[in-house]
């Protein structure tokens, strides 16, 4: 663990590529998700708290972003995947609000569908 830790307060690059590793990973195994989530949000505490604030919040945007983009190539929209990326980085919200989430992200498509189909009749 103290190689592990070493690694990732090495360099800034180390603790992105760990940390985008980790939502990237947990978009591609599932069932190991939460496991992974913890880990990411720990590498961008270890940093912040390691070599300071800045640091920390560079990691935790350049590593969301990359993440996010992973998740636009892989066919997942945009706020959709800002939001499961967002889980990896903060485990307990993403924990509290997981049910609620599935029904606005529910809520979003039949709102989007319904307006597909009152805009094809041409209202």
């Amino acid at each position: 663990m103290k190689a592990l830790a070493a690694y990732i307060v090495s360099g800034r690059w180390q603790a992105i590529l760990f940390t985008t590793t980790c939502g990237v990973m947990s978009f591609l195994l599932p069932w190991l998700g939460g496991m992974l989530n913890y880990l990411a949000a720990a590498v961008v505490a270890l940093v912040t708290l390691h070599v300071g604030m800045m640091p920390g919040l560079q990691v935790l945007f350049v590593a969301t972003t990359v993440t996010v983009l992973f998740y636009q190539l892989a066919g997942v929209h945009a706020l959709i995947g800002l939001v499961m990326a967002g889980g990896a980085f903060w485990p307990e919200i993403s924990e509290r609000y997981k049910r609620q989430l599935t029904g606005v992200i529910v809520g979003v498509v039949l709102v989007t569908l319904a307006s597909t189909i009152v805009g094809a009749f041409g209202g």
